[in-house]
């Protein structure tokens, strides 16, 4: 006879059931206790959620899988700063994800488009590749690659 699997059940890449009747922030109070089950839990409830909206943010399939390791790593080490009574477990864990991922491409210096360079994409990605081949500054506050007649 198969095994019959509720509603608030499903099954996770691994074979076995994520149980969905235990509450987000039991989950988190758990986690908050050292429990790695409960980080499981959360990350098989929300990994996908989180890697979607971090390869929005990052169009970078590498750099996306850094940030969900690294926004699962802080939740992990943040679990006790998480109050429900300020907002849903799910708001808190893309607030980080969204810092997390500008953090990187901060940290990165990807280049970004302004909307009038869309409409003139040679320009764009001619500043990309000479963004790519202009060697970056040590300085602490980094600098941008300049640019001929363009913007700054």
């Amino acid at each position: 006879m198969p095994e019959t699997v509720s509603l608030r059940q499903r099954k996770t890449r691994g074979g076995s059931h994520q149980n969905w009747d235990v509450p987000d922030v039991v989950l988190v109070r758990d986690m908050a206790q050292g429990k790695q089950a409960a980080l499981e839990d959360l990350y098989a409830r929300y990994a996908r959620l989180v890697h979607s909206f971090a390869r929005k943010i990052l169009r970078d399939p590498a750099t996306t899988e850094e940030v969900v390791q690294d926004v699962f790593v802080l939740v992990w080490r943040w679990a006790k700063n998480f109050n429900p009574q300020k907002g849903q477990f799910p708001s808190w864990l893309l607030t980080i994800t969204y810092n997390r991922a500008a953090d990187y491409v901060r940290r990165k210096q990807l280049p970004t488009v302004h909307p009038d360079e869309l409409a003139r994409g040679e320009e764009f990605w001619g500043r990309l590749e000479d963004h790519h081949q202009t060697p970056q500054s040590s300085s602490p506050l980094g600098t941008t690659p300049t640019t001929s007649g363009g913007r700054s």
